[in-house]
């Protein structure tokens, strides 16, 4: 029995308007995986991204996240988090405050010391 990937798209295409930003996606991301999407300015990754976000819906296909069908769930309903590469930081914060604030709004809600560790975690995994 195969595992249930953590995300999936299927035949995932979005337009907007008169201009196709993706175009027959079919992706399997197994559990656990550390994947990175690659490539020029323009051809569809942070679309993809807010896809499974929630932040854009497809125009075709499905989007599943751990096997359950993602259309018309809200970004904050789904199981996954973004930083976007704007400035969409919190100025005021610093690096691990800003890591950590996701972690702050979950619920149920998570120890200090949980939320802690999780931060120092993940800054550790990109050395920061």
């Amino acid at each position: 029995m195969t595992a249930v990937p953590d995300i999936e798209f299927r035949g995932v295409a979005k337009r907007y308007g008169a201009v196709t930003a993706v175009s027959g996606i079919d992706l399997a991301v197994p559990p656990s995986a550390f994947v990175a999407l690659l490539g020029p300015s323009g051809c569809g990754k942070t679309t993809c991204l807010r896809m499974i976000g929630g932040f854009e819906q497809p125009s075709e296909g499905q989007v599943f996240i751990r096997g359950q069908d993602m259309a018309g769930t809200p970004p904050y309903r789904r199981p996954v988090n973004m930083v976007f590469q704007q400035y969409a930081l919190f100025p005021h914060l610093d690096v691990e405050a800003n890591v950590s604030y996701g972690l702050r709004q979950a619920r149920p809600r998570l120890s200090s010391r949980e939320i802690g560790q999780r931060a120092g975690e993940a800054l550790e995994m990109v050395r920061l």
